[in-house]
């Protein structure tokens, strides 16, 4: 055999070999509806904020990219803000148990300032295009805003609030903060961000 009959011969199997090799692999799970694991069920780590968006693709992908990542920060937004609203209603309660003077008129409007300012420390965790089960193409973004960012934001809100706390209401208070959210808040949140 002559060394142009072994190339011919091998270069179906090189020609195999390399295309297997080319294909993508994926570990996410997509839905039915044809939209990834992490759209359906943003899941932030604990102690964290996520959201997810999806935009119809019809623009240049920087300017889907910032439309869906602010649509994501904006549900973030939102869970936080849910996250001050428990945080006042349990110094509230605090306040009742104790005698104390625990919540000022203003806790909810300045915690609220401080989370809109933070807000910007969320980071894009993944992008991709998608079609869903009509045949829509779509670009998807994924937005976290980690524990530890969370914390920081947190803390400043109860400095910016001038709230001394003992270890145990901070506790309390924190894990109000950043308890995850049920289906009806989520649901609200959702429909709120796109109204």
């Amino acid at each position: 055999m002559n060394l142009n009959s072994k190339i011919v011969l091998s270069l179906p199997l090189i020609l195999l070999l390399f295309g297997c090799e080319s294909t993508p692999t994926t570990t996410e799970r997509i839905s039915e509806s044809g939209l990834p694991d992490w759209y359906l069920n943003p899941n932030p780590q604990s102690g964290g904020f996520a959201a997810a968006e999806c935009v119809d693709d019809n623009a240049s992908l920087s300017i889907l990219r910032s439309k869906a990542t602010a649509l994501a920060r904006s549900e973030i937004a939102a869970q936080m803000d849910i996250g001050v609203n428990r945080m006042e209603e349990s110094l509230i309660k605090m306040q009742e148990i104790d005698g104390t003077s625990a919540v000022n008129e203003t806790f909810s409007q300045d915690a609220k300032q401080v989370v809109s300012r933070e807000l910007r420390s969320s980071q894009v965790k993944k992008v991709d295009y998608f079609t869903d089960s009509q045949g829509q193409r779509l670009l998807c973004v994924f937005v976290g805003l980690d524990p530890q960012i969370a914390r920081t934001v947190y803390d400043q809100m109860l400095s910016e609030t001038r709230r001394n706390l003992s270890p145990q209401s901070d506790t309390i208070l924190y894990r109000e903060f950043t308890r995850k959210l049920t289906e009806n808040e989520l649901r609200q949140v959702r429909e709120d961000v796109r109204d």
